[in-house]
């Protein structure tokens, strides 16, 4: 749910006084979740769909990788307290955004298009902005509560549950709190069983000291267990991964004349992942096995300038490190022969940012922003010289499928953009925006050495140039008592898009097929789509939520189709707080998708049908402190499929190799928290 749904539901008398802060706050094409609307979902991806304009590429049920405006992959980046978050597999089982949990998180900003430049480099597809520091405010007074909260789900015949203690002094806060997550596998409408189970553990804290007025130092930190999860769209499942990220900051307001905020901050991040072919029937003639890590790390600092009345300047300099190796073992079970594929060899990417923001109001009711930020990126990989296939080595592979090039690259990136928002009157508002984002090849695109992958072989390309986007934006947005309206036009010109394509077709392994070997190169690309989202007040108790987002990509070198874009889709519902003695609320909606025929069949696609689901709400207070979520998804036992899910890689329970992924059917959750 975006603020703007909650600030309609707000009663009427109240409505325009919240808008007035609301008007107020930083330029941005963001939405913000609190907590507790991440609370209902296992991972912080699988919440973020229900935010129009955000999809998700499926290679299992909760391994959800966000497409926020048709773009995915590594354009979207996941940070955490500022700093960028990585997976450790190659084959993409862990995007950072489903490694989170709802008990460490205190906010989380969804940003869409042009983002301030203090937030980083890349980010080309908008950013995941993760906020976990636990801090109650200076004139907090002395508290100390826990949570307990669980909750089953019928479909997958599993649980949620988690308990967490918070609270604090004056000078001192705090959190502590542990979640644990074991699902199965579900079936489909159709009576498909389709391979989903996943157990997952993690442990968080955070910790803040108010050394004196106006200066505070935090700490915190993360640490999760993936014990198994099952991957029908990939040719191996994880044994077991773990990420530990840990925080530090400080945030000082200065009563200078013009410098008034000082903040740094720092992060590491450590994650080892371990997959293999278990449960696979590839397994019968060979057994393999892929372990990878990738360490992380970051620190910024941050100056907030007022050198005139009304305006404000940002300064800074950030620095981000990031290394990754996976190695993966073949062995033949027929002849005990072992073979060994480095698939990212020992590679680093390093980059150093400097920037400056500056942000002008404009009388009462406008306020422009623009900033611009350089960036140096080094990229570098060590073990070219191991052995590939074919009896080459991985430099060699690299040359013969991308001509001879520098493996190790130096590149200057530039980011920046200008963003202007009038409030035009009491109810409508509008704001625009122009601007350009860089982002450096990624390791995988880069160095991702020649070997096999899901739908055949795949090669990195260590020539590609950075990705330059060119984006412009306008919304309009009415806000009053009984109406929400929002509305947003995009379009993306890419010049050196990175795109996933076919090769070469040959028969590699000599048993008559056609092997496909994915490679990537640079084209021209565009995107272009709206986004509209409204509520209406029907009565004191009754509102109708509403959504539609569209997006069209198109490869303008090729003349086609570009990959793994959503199809158009609506939401609606119907929302009823009951006037109950506790709160009651009821929700009837339901979740409208078009087919999609604008394929990229290179890159493996296929076309999906439409389709519609429905789904049922209750949430109630059934005691003080003690509330109840009951949720039916798929009301009516819809088969279908989801465009962005991937297919299957090998024949895994009632699936075959090749076959779309199907969704749950009718399925039960059930949720139980107290605050205590």
């Amino acid at each position: 749910m975006s603020s703007w749904m909650v600030l309609a539901e707000e009663p009427k008398a109240e409505v325009k006084e919240k808008l007035k802060v609301v008007e107020k706050r930083e330029i941005e094409d963001s939405i913000v979740l609190q907590t507790e609307e991440l609370s209902t979902e296992a991972n912080l991806a699988l919440a973020l769909q229900e935010i129009p304009g955000v999809m998700a590429v499926r290679r299992s049920q909760n391994a959800a990788e966000p497409v926020i405006r048709g773009l995915g992959w590594e354009r979207v980046q996941t940070q955490v307290c500022g700093a960028p978050q990585y997976g450790a597999c190659p084959g993409r089982m862990d995007p950072p955004a489903t490694t989170i949990g709802a008990g460490w998180v205190e906010r989380v900003e969804l940003i869409k298009g042009l983002s301030s430049v203090r937030h980083g480099n890349g980010g080309t597809a908008g950013r995941i902005l993760v906020h976990t520091d636990y801090d109650r405010g200076a004139d907090a007074e002395a508290s100390l509560n826990g949570t307990l909260r669980s909750s089953y789900l019928s479909e997958r015949d599993g649980y949620e549950a988690g308990i967490g203690v918070r609270g604090g002094t004056s000078k001192f806060d705090f959190k502590i709190g542990y979640t644990a997550l074991e699902l199965n596998d579900y079936e489909s409408a159709g009576g498909l069983e389709v391979p989903a189970g996943v157990e997952d553990t993690s442990l968080y804290f955070g910790f803040g000291f108010r050394v004196k007025p106006g200066h505070r130092v935090y700490f915190n930190g993360l640490s999760r267990d993936d014990d198994g999860s099952d991957f029908p769209a990939l040719p191996m499942n994880t044994d077991s991964s773990s990420n530990d990220l840990y925080n530090i900051g400080y945030e000082g307001h200065i009563n200078g004349r013009y410098l008034k905020s000082i903040t740094a901050k720092a992060s590491i991040s450590e994650v080892d992942h371990l997959m293999s072919n278990r449960g696979k029937p590839t397994r019968m003639m060979m057994e393999a096995e892929t372990g990878s890590y990738a360490d992380s790390q970051f620190a910024a600092l941050n100056l907030t300038f007022a050198p005139r009345p009304h305006s404000q300047v940002v300064v800074g300099i950030d620095y981000n490190n990031l290394e990754r190796d996976a190695l993966r073992e073949r062995k033949m079970v027929m002849t005990g022969a072992t073979f060994y594929d480095h698939l990212w060899p020992d590679v680093e990417q390093e980059s150093f940012g400097i920037f400056a923001e500056w942000t002008r109001e404009l009388g009462e009711a406008a306020q422009l922003r623009w900033g611009m930020r350089f960036d140096q990126v080094s990229s570098l990989a060590t073990a070219i010289h191991d052995s590939s296939l074919g009896g080459k080595t991985i430099l060699e592979q690299w040359t013969s499928f991308n001509g001879s090039q520098d493996v190790n690259r130096d590149e200057d990136t530039f980011s920046g953009n200008l963003v202007y928002r009038r409030q035009l009157n009491v109810d409508w508002n509008v704001q625009a925006g122009i601007g350009r984002a860089q982002r450096a090849a990624s390791m995988t695109e880069r160095y991702y050495a020649f070997a096999p992958a899901p739908g055949g072989f795949q090669i990195g390309n260590p020539g590609l140039e950075a990705e330059t986007k060119d984006e412009l934006f306008i919304g309009l947005g009415f806000h009053s008592s009984n109406f929400v309206f929002d509305a947003s036009v995009f379009h993306h010109r890419f010049d050196d898009f990175i795109h996933s394509t076919v090769l070469r077709q040959v028969d590699l392994n000599g048993d008559g097929v056609l092997d496909r070997i994915r490679g990537f190169r640079n084209i021209d690309a565009r995107l272009s789509g709206m986004e509209l989202t409204a509520l209406l007040h029907l009565s004191d108790h009754l509102v109708m939520p509403g959504s539609i987002s569209y997006v069209k990509g198109t490869n303008e070198t090729q003349d086609s189709a570009l990959p793994e874009i959503p199809p158009l889709e609506a939401n609606l519902a119907l929302r009823m707080n009951l006037p109950t003695a506790r709160p009651l609320d009821l929700e009837l909606g339901g979740r409208f998708v078009d087919r999609q025929d604008e394929i990229d069949p290179e890159f493996g696609e296929n076309e999906t049908a439409g389709f519609a689901t429905f789904h049922f709400k209750m949430k109630a207070e059934l005691t003080k402190g003690l509330d109840l979520v009951l949720r039916v998804n798929n009301l009516l036992d819809k088969d279908y499929v989801e465009h962005l899910s991937r297919e299957v890689a090998v024949p895994v329970g009632d699936l075959l190799s090749g076959e779309e992924v199907p969704q749950p059917g009718r399925a039960f959750h059930v949720a139980l928290s107290y605050l205590f």
